[in-house]
């Protein structure tokens, strides 16, 4: 004859034994959930056209414009991953940081990228909008807070670099235009608009 164990006395509780190897796991699944989530906010995101794709990486700046039809590709800084420059008006100093890692969300037809380019102003934002247009074309337009003293924003920085082992050149549109082989040796600096 089997007996019953006997029940709780009143005021006494009593909970079910604890399984190894089921504790065991909820940490390991819950570590891979949040590994998850993590790799997904960190996946590059994309938006494309009928003839441009444009991929940004939210870990670091990192982008990539491809010309799809003339196979293309153009990448960010090698040197230094960003997406942008901004330059900043700090109590009357003029500061230069760069806008790389940020949060990237879908909005009204495309992507808007928020970077916080100050540590000391978390609040403080940058946002770049990337949409779409009906013609196959991107475009970029950008809004900072008003408490970062936002002067200019280079977007896309230094996207059309090339190198002397590729046997690249720019073309620069001043005057008549200019052809400078990147192997050339000189440097050029103008600023347009």
């Amino acid at each position: 004859m089997l007996a019953a164990a006997p029940g709780p006395r009143p005021g006494e509780y009593r909970t079910a034994p604890r399984n190894p190897i089921l504790m065991h796991h909820i940490p390991v699944c819950l570590a891979a959930l949040l590994g998850a989530a993590l790799s997904a906010a960190a996946q590059p995101r994309v938006i494309e056209t009928p003839r441009l794709r444009f991929e940004l990486s939210p870990a670091t700046g990192q982008y990539e414009l491809a010309d799809k039809q003339a196979r293309v590709v153009w990448r960010s800084n090698p040197r230094q991953a960003r997406f942008a420059e901004a330059t900043l008006n700090a109590g009357g100093r003029q500061q230069r940081v760069p806008l790389a890692r940020c949060e990237v969300r879908e909005a009204s037809g495309g992507l808007e990228a928020v970077f916080a380019p100050l540590p000391e102003q978390p609040e403080g934002r940058v946002r770049v909008r990337i949409r779409a247009e009906r013609d196959a074309m991107l475009t970029m337009a950008w809004e900072a807070d008003k408490a970062l003293g936002v002067e200019s924003v280079r977007l896309l920085d230094e996207a059309l670099w090339t190198t002397d082992r590729s046997q690249g050149y720019a073309v620069v549109p001043v005057r008549e235009g200019l052809i400078v082989p990147a192997d050339s040796g000189l440097a050029f600096t103008n600023r347009f608009g």
